[in-house]
């Protein structure tokens, strides 16, 4: 109850009985039960007033005032309902009884056709459609207020909605490009050179490192070919057991060394099929970017396509042509139908 309200003795004594205390039950067949109805309908519209202008901050001074008029003019038949004498009354017929309860039949009957009996100008109706008022454009007013901060609250969330979708397509951007610049990183030193005259600056991958180890053995075979004679010479006229075991040690150094050069430009093949699949997969994720903004966000059916493609470029192995299929080994198939099966959902 506002300040206002709990200062008024007429609402402290207002709010002290119940209707049915007035009644006078004990009183038997000369209680005042027959007017209950309308004591419980100006009770409850005096408690709707009183409360409306609790939770009204807006409603003026003077309507609260016109309250405590009504709710004094209440409490006076309810003083009198409490003090009626059923002795007294019975000697003169039982008039003030039967006045009492006219006089209060007739407030309820003023009240809904406008009118008012008491002489302070209390107008109950008026008063009582005056505060309603006054609440009902309050109740609108707020409603403009929950309507405007519900837009402002739907308005920030899809502001923070859209954020949250360029700060995610951002960080798919900045993977995207971390990934690409892995695979760059992992191609280089597959295959790479570079050569700077000032300052004197050489620098080559793994290929390269083959290349020249290549070349070494291959020159030194080739030296070694030509030498062969001087190096492990073969003297016809020694027992043919020796003669056997010099041409097995001639045979046995050219097959290693075969093997060595095969051994090395095989080395050097792979070097370079790994780099070339690593540009592949860099290109790939270069290019994903730009052909997944190409594509509209509803259109699931492509974008999924795309993202099966993308997938395939970095998890199989390829054909770079510097190794066959066969060395090439089986590419990733459990990983591609991973990344359909989730796309299709």
């Amino acid at each position: 109850m506002s300040n206002y309200y709990n200062e008024s003795e007429p609402i402290r004594e207002f709010y002290a009985f119940e209707v049915n205390d007035l009644l006078r039950a004990e009183l038997g067949v000369k209680s005042f039960t027959e007017i209950k109805d309308p004591l419980n309908e100006i009770n409850l519209l005096i408690k709707e007033m009183i409360k409306y202008s609790e939770l009204n901050d807006h409603i003026p001074q003077g309507i609260k005032e016109q309250v405590i008029t009504i709710v004094t003019q209440y409490n006076d038949f309810s003083n009198l309902l409490k003090s009626y004498n059923f002795d007294l009354d019975a000697q003169n017929s039982f008039r003030k009884r039967t006045s009492l309860i006219n006089n209060i039949k007739e407030w309820h009957k003023n009240i809904y056709s406008g009118k008012d009996s008491s002489t302070q100008g209390a107008y109950f109706l008026l008063v009582y459609n005056t505060i309603k008022t006054y609440n009902l454009s309050s109740f609108q007013n707020d409603k403009n207020e929950i309507e405007i901060i519900k837009q402002e609250l739907i308005s920030t969330t899809k502001k923070a909605e859209d954020l949250f979708v360029q700060l995610q397509s951002k960080a798919t951007e900045e993977t995207v490009q971390d990934y690409a610049l892995i695979f760059q990183l992992q191609a280089r030193q597959h295959s790479y050179w570079s050569f700077s005259i000032s300052p004197f600056i050489l620098k080559f991958g793994n290929a390269q490192t083959w290349l020249v180890i290549s070349i070494l053995v291959l020159s030194t075979f080739v030296w070694f070919a030509i030498n062969l004679n001087s190096i492990i010479p073969i003297d016809l006229n020694k027992a043919p057991s020796v003669v056997t075991l010099e041409l097995l040690s001639r045979l046995l150094i050219v097959s290693v060394s075969v093997y060595m050069i095969s051994f090395c430009f095989k080395q050097y093949n792979v070097q370079n099929h790994l780099a070339t699949l690593n540009k592949h997969r860099q290109n790939t994720l270069n290019s994903f970017k730009l052909f997944i903004s190409s594509i509209d966000q509803s259109d699931s059916t492509t974008r999924n396509a795309l993202m099966i493609e993308v997938a395939k470029a970095i998890y199989e192995n390829g054909n770079s042509g510097y190794i066959s299929s066969k060395d090439g080994g089986d590419s990733s198939p459990s990983i591609i139908e991973m990344t359909r099966i989730v796309g299709q959902k």
